[in-house]
């Protein structure tokens, strides 16, 4: 059977809607009521529109809104056509300095780039946090130096304002920032992402890492201290690396000692290297094997059980499970199968992917033991845009989204 083309209008046409050929064959991808399979290869209209889509562009936005749901094969051409293949700057290797239009302002932060950096390649990415009196370009420098031959990734170093501020939670937003803008610049695998920090910039590793644990595969603090011990179990997925010198007279080694070891009572994946004598550094030295932890750790963005506590009131995601404003706080989750369970929320919304469950399949949801939906949940592309923009993970998009109960 062949899909039917659409011809409504849209603001601004003086004639019939002009899909054109990218809506044409966009509409052969919402093959799963009609049985049609996925085109050999996706036109470069096609690829364009969603792009413009996930950049905000209305009318590419309406063009995905009017299509069906998608078959898994579609899907897949999706994935490797658009995702695959997004269009990357080539960049320079070695350090530089980039601004960034934040707040009205311009902001800065530093970025090294691995030698041999290749933009149809994946690699992996550490946000480094500076401490007080520091800047990007000095943290790349003061925390990596000859060691950053041994790391085949990038390097990215906020700025932060003003000097001596830590890192949250006036600095939060921007620090995301910078992570989103080398998210699109460079072809970076959502999977291997990793949080360090000394000092100041330790407090703040604990805190996005706990705060974010959606987005690390693993983190190291070094000299620093838990601003937010309450969400040591939102570490549950992120394996943890703690540095910190036995007489260190700036942040006192007491709360990390502690909280490394709640952490291996807890059964987490967490080291704890003590340096006997040491005081306020960052125990350059240990890198090698930091890096060698952060190598072996990479995300799995598809795991089948999650464990956390919401950090606030504001709506609070971690990877396929979003908590709503207002509705769970102590969170546990768990995929089995089609069927995925949930305590400790009154609402979810779920942001599904072939990764983690049979989308072909009937899909079972239970709120607190009892059964809240049950049936199928169709691929849609504004489903997938939806999630590029809120997120920009390429590496583990979601294609159907799931409000539970339904509003």
């Amino acid at each position: 059977m062949t899909p039917t083309r659409r011809t409504t209008r849209t603001r601004g046409d003086t004639g019939p809607r002009k899909v054109g050929v990218a809506l044409f064959f966009l509409l052969l991808l919402g093959s799963t009521a009609v049985g049609q399979e996925p085109l050999k290869k996706l036109p470069s209209d096609a690829r364009k529109t969603i792009r413009k889509a996930v950049d905000g562009d209305e009318q590419a936005q309406q063009k995905l809104q009017a299509l069906g749901p998608l078959a898994k094969k579609a899907a897949e051409e999706v994935q490797k056509r658009v995702l695959d293949s997004w269009p990357f700057k080539s960049l320079k290797s070695g350090r530089s300095k980039v601004e960034l239009e934040f707040g009205g302002t311009k902001r800065e932060y530093a970025l090294y780039t691995p030698k041999g950096y290749n933009k149809r390649k994946q690699w992996p990415l550490i946000l480094s946090l500076h401490g007080a009196g520091g800047n990007g370009p000095m943290e790349i420098n003061f925390q990596w130096g000859s060691h950053l031959s041994k790391w085949k990734g990038f390097v990215a170093a906020p700025s932060g304002q003003p000097p001596g501020a830590q890192w949250f939670p006036e600095q939060e937003p921007f620090v995301l920032a910078v992570l989103r803008d080398v998210f699109q610049k460079a072809n970076i695998d959502a999977n291997r992402v990793y949080v360090n920090g000394f000092s100041n910039g330790g407090n703040g590793a604990w805190y996005y890492a706990e705060v974010h644990p959606q987005l690390f595969a693993a983190m190291c603090t070094r000299g620093g201290g838990n601003p937010r011990s309450d969400l040591l179990q939102n570490l549950f997925r992120v394996p943890t690396y703690v540095v910190h010198g036995e007489n260190d007279t700036v942040i006192k080694v007491d709360h990390d000692r502690r909280d490394a070891g709640k952490l291996k009572e807890m059964g987490f994946n967490v080291v704890y290297a003590e340096f006997k004598g040491g005081g306020h550094k960052p125990f350059n030295e240990e890198n090698p094997k930091i890096l060698d932890f952060f190598r072996k750790h990479p995300r799995d963005p598809y795991t089948p059980q999650l464990k956390f506590r919401v950090p606030g009131r504001k709506p609070f995601r971690y990877l396929w499970l979003e908590i709503p404003e207002g509705v769970g706080s102590n969170i546990e989750a768990e995929v089995k199968g089609n069927e995925i369970a949930i305590d400790g929320a009154s609402r979810v919304v779920l942001w599904l992917s072939d990764g983690l469950v049979d989308l072909d399949q009937e899909v079972v949801v239970r709120l607190d033991s009892e059964e809240a939906f049950r049936g199928i949940v169709p691929r849609k592309l504004t489903d997938l845009v939806a999630d590029l923009q809120a997120r920009f993970d390429r590496t583990a998009p979601a294609f159907a989204r799931l409000e539970v109960p339904a509003r």
